[in-house]
């Protein structure tokens, strides 16, 4: 096609009763970006599970009744496919995933569009109420089709396997020649001995080595975690690694944030992987985790440095990230001591030593400040309610707090509102709200109201309605 193209598909569940309709259109759409893929041709894919309304308009003379379909759910579809920030993926809603009845258990990754989530078209699903063992026909023939779309991403991106699985410590070393690597430099100076690098790449699967533009280079794929709780003068701290024991019984001072490094095989899987690792090392178990941490989605961002490391010479890394903050809902459980909760304090687990240090931000101390200097104590604020306050003044510009020449501490919103007209069938109609979706839910609260939306502190209102026109 010279053009874009996009359409709307319904789903209807199976007359077995086992595939809703979350099911069919989120496998429908997979296998829709599996075909893309194969063909070069970029698309985007949304499902959401929501109201959808009939309107059914006579013609005259006689012509069929022209038909359009309205409501959330193609509204929230066309808004999660126009948004989606990775192409051959299916983006869903919340909503979707919670009416997944067969799929239920697929493995989906988070999507930075708050409550919103990916699946990749090369992940495996399984048919939740499909009994038979892991070798069933059905079971071969999707990880045979996996294995044809990851052989396809790598030859699409340039990438080409060194088959490092294969490969015993002579053969690693000779691959590193072939590529240029000098193998004599490792082991000297801060440079880790050749076979710790060989268990890395070829044993425990924390890196991979790729091939881009005819140099071989190192990728290390992990997640940094900001696990965050308010303190009793409610001040954020995190948890972060303060000093680590060295081989010779040294203590190496860090300073640095909660981090896993994921082998290869948990790149997909990447918050099951932190899921684990934080029971590993804090013997926090799944269960605790779920009843007292509490992820925040709007948070998450994915970013790729590429260095030079003072451990693996002669070879480039690239290190992907994936950056997310876990709020910690109620400090005062038990479970939680383990790590020096209620108060904050220091503690040590294997040869690490963590402490929970003060998120440095200069505007939030000056925020609460200013609320603390005219009356308002932060510490009676609901969960997360400062930190939207401080996201919505110092990270959108939504809105101004200034002090009155009475004294008085007022808090400044711009919103604009737009009243869009149409003529139907010469009955003069107003576009209005049906429903809101904020914070992975629907808000009944604005409906039947008009477009509206809040302005940035420096935006006029002409700006301001293309942006409402076109986001909304």
């Amino acid at each position: 096609v010279s053009e874009a193209s996009a359409g709307i598909i319904r789903g209807s569940p199976d007359k077995a009763g086992q595939l809703s309709e979350s099911d069919t259109m989120v496998r429908l759409g997979q296998l829709i970006c599996r075909w893309a893929a194969t063909q070069h041709i970029s698309i985007r894919v949304g499902v959401h599970y929501g109201e959808l309304c009939r309107l059914s308009i006579p013609l005259p003379g006689g012509q069929p009744e022209k038909v359009s379909y309205f409501g959330t759910a193609s509204a929230m579809a066309v808004h999660l496919a126009t948004v989606a920030e990775k192409e051959c993926m299916v983006h869903l809603s919340a909503q979707a995933k919670q009416h997944l009845n067969a799929f239920r258990l697929v493995q989906l990754m988070i999507s930075p569009a708050p409550g919103c989530y990916y699946l990749d078209a090369a992940t495996k699903v399984k048919n939740y109420f499909d009994k038979r063992g892991i070798s069933s026909p059905e079971h071969n023939a999707i990880a045979d089709e996996q294995d044809k779309m990851k052989m396809l991403q790598a030859w699409t991106d340039g990438k080409h396997s060194s088959e490092q699985s294969e490969m015993s410590l002579d053969e690693f070393k000779q691959f590193l020649s072939a590529h240029g690597v000098n193998v004599a430099l490792f082991g000297h100076g801060s440079a880790k001995p050749i076979e710790e690098f060989y268990d890395a790449v070829v044993t425990q699967r924390k890196s991979t080595l790729e091939v881009r533009g005819a140099v071989l280079e190192r990728i290390v794929i992990l997640v940094r975690i900001s696990l965050r709780i308010r303190d009793r003068d409610n001040k954020l701290r995190e948890l972060r690694i303060a000093s680590q024991a060295t081989a010779a019984g040294d203590m190496r001072r860090r300073d640095q944030k909660f981090a896993v490094t994921l082998k290869d095989l948990e790149k997909d899987k990447w918050q099951d992987a932190v899921e684990k690792c934080i029971a590993d090392i804090f013997a926090l178990p799944p269960k605790v985790q779920k009843a007292c941490f509490a992820t925040d989605l709007e948070s998450y961002s994915y970013k790729e440095d590429r260095s030079a490391s003072e451990t693996i010479p002669d070879i480039m890394t690239t290190y992907g990230a994936h950056n997310i903050v876990i709020n910690i809902k109620d400090k005062t459980k038990k479970d939680l001591q383990s790590i020096g909760l209620p108060h904050a304090e220091d503690f040590t687990r294997g040869n690490k030593h963590w402490t929970w240090a003060l998120v440095e931000d200069d505007k939030e101390e000056e925020l609460m400040t200013l609320l603390q200097q005219h009356g308002i104590d932060t510490s009676d604020f609901p969960a997360q309610s400062f930190a939207e306050l401080y996201d919505e003044i110092y990270e959108r510009s939504l809105s101004t707090l200034e002090v009155q020449s009475n004294g008085e501490l007022v808090r400044t919103v711009k919103i604009i509102k737009v009243w869009l007209h149409a003529q139907i069938l010469n009955v003069d109609h107003i576009l209005v709200v049906k429903a809101k979706f904020q914070k992975g839910g629907f808000d009944a609260m604005t409906k039947d109201q008009p477009i509206s939306m809040r302005m940035s502190v420096d935006q006029n209102w002409a700006d301001a309605v293309r942006e409402a026109l076109s986001t909304r």
